[in-house]
C-alpha cells in the first residue's frame, strides 16, 4: 500500500488495515479518535499520538498525573507485601510458641532461616 494514494476519509474505513492506513496518513492532523475504532492496539495509537499535540502545561500535568498513579500502585503494592511478611511473622511467632519444629516453621511460613532464628531468640 502507497500511503500517499490512499484517499479515503473517516466514513470511508471498513477494515482494520484501511483504519491504520488513515492513522498513520494523518495521524499528525488528527485531534479525536474517529468513531468506530474497536481495536485496542489502533485506540493506544491515536491516545499516543494525540500526546504529541499538547502544549508544555498539558504534558507536564500528564506525567504528573501518570507519577501520582504509579505512586499509588506501588505504595499498595509495598503494603501489601509488608502485610504479608507481618502475618508470616504472626504465624511464626505462634508456631514457635507452640514448639513446632524449625523447618516446618521454615517451610510453612517461607522466613528465611537466619529470620526465623531471630525471632525464636527474641520470643
Amino acid at each position: 500500500m502507497e500511503l500517499p494514494k490512499f484517499i479515503r476519509n473517516e466514513a470511508e474505513l471498513v477494515s482494520i488495515i484501511d483504519k491504520w492506513a488513515y492513522f498513520i496518513k494523518n495521524a499528525d492532523n488528527l485531534e479525536v479518535l474517529p468513531d468506530g475504532i474497536e481495536d485496542e492496539g489502533l485506540k493506544a495509537a491515536y491516545q499516543s499520538a494525540q500526546i504529541h499535540t499538547w502544549n508544555k502545561k498539558e504534558l507536564e500535568e500528564y506525567e504528573y498525573a501518570a507519577m501520582r498513579e504509579w505512586d499509588g500502585i506501588n505504595g499498595e503494592k509495598f503494603a501489601l507485601r509488608e502485610g504479608i511478611k507481618n502475618s508470616q511473622i504472626a504465624s511464626a511467632k505462634k508456631l514457635i510458641a507452640g514448639g513446632v519444629d524449625f523447618e516446618l516453621i521454615k517451610q510453612a511460613t517461607g522466613i528465611s532461616g537466619e529470620e526465623l532464628k531471630t525471632l525464636i531468640g527474641k520470643k
